[in-house]
C-alpha cells in the first residue's frame, strides 16, 4: 500500500493565525500503531492522540524535529515545511502512523500539525526505523 499524509483541519487555521512559527517553535514526530484512528476533522491536539507506540527505544512523545525550515517556492507556487530525516536506533512494535505536532509542553494545548500513513504495519524487529522527508515535511500548494 502506498504511504498517504496530510494536514489536521486545524493545521491550516494556525498557518492563517500564526498559530505556527516555523523559526521558534518546536516540532516533534510521534510513532503510533493502528489503533489511531486519524480524524483529521476533530483531532486538534496532542491529547486527542491515541495508539502511541510504546518500545524500549521509544520515548513517549517521539523525537524533537531538527532543521526547520518554512520557505516558499514561486517558481512551484508551494510553501515547504522541511525539517532534517528522524530515526530511532531500535524500534520493536508495529508502527503504522507517525504525527507530527508543536509541542507546548501540554498535550491538551499541542496542536496536531501533520498524519502519515504508512499503508501497512512496520516492525523493524529491534532495528533502526527512520522517517525520510521526500520532499519536506508538508509541502502546501497554491492554486490548482
Amino acid at each position: 500500500m502506498a504511504v498517504t499524509a496530510g494536514p489536521y483541519t486545524n493545521t491550516v487555521v494556525l498557518l492563517g493565525t500564526a498559530g505556527l512559527d516555523f523559526t521558534t517553535d518546536t516540532f516533534n514526530v510521534l510513532l503510533a500503531d493502528s489503533s489511531y484512528a486519524i480524524d483529521p476533522e476533530t483531532d486538534t491536539f496532542l491529547d486527542d492522540l491515541t495508539g502511541e507506540i510504546s518500545d524500549a527505544g521509544y520515548t513517549a512523545g517521539g523525537e524533537t524535529l531538527t532543521g526547520v525550515s518554512w520557505t516558499f517556492d514561486s517558481g512551484d507556487a508551494q510553501g515547504v515545511f522541511a525539517a532534517d530525516e528522524v530515526e530511532w536506533a531500535s524500534i520493536d512494535t508495529d508502527v503504522r502512523y507517525a504525527v507530527v505536532y508543536k509541542d507546548t509542553g501540554s498535550s491538551a494545548t499541542s496542536p496536531l500539525v501533520l498524519w502519515i500513513d504508512l499503508g501497512v504495519d512496520e516492525n523493524p524487529g529491534g532495528a533502526l526505523f527512520r522517517l525520510v522527508w521526500a520532499d519536506g515535511v508538508l509541502v502546501l500548494a497554491i492554486g490548482g
